[in-house]
């Protein structure tokens, strides 16, 4: 049970990574540099989704506050 969950916590933060690349929202958090004319992703999908994911949550909660 706590396998299905960590399962489903995974794949809840690959999510929002997958749609940043395909939006190509990279920019905005850093995810890519530019070596020797190519463009490299330097973070992982799981950790995009999770800066994605705190910085949705953090604009979100100054607006209520």
């Amino acid at each position: 049970m706590v396998y299905f969950c960590a399962c489903i916590a995974y794949s809840y933060i690959i999510s929002p990574g997958v749609s940043c690349i395909k939006d190509k929202k990279n920019k905005l958090l850093g995810a890519t540099k530019n070596i020797k004319g190519k463009k490299v992703r330097i973070y992982s999908l799981f950790t995009t989704g999770v800066n994605w994911f705190k910085r949705s949550y953090y604009s979100c909660r100054k607006n209520i506050i």
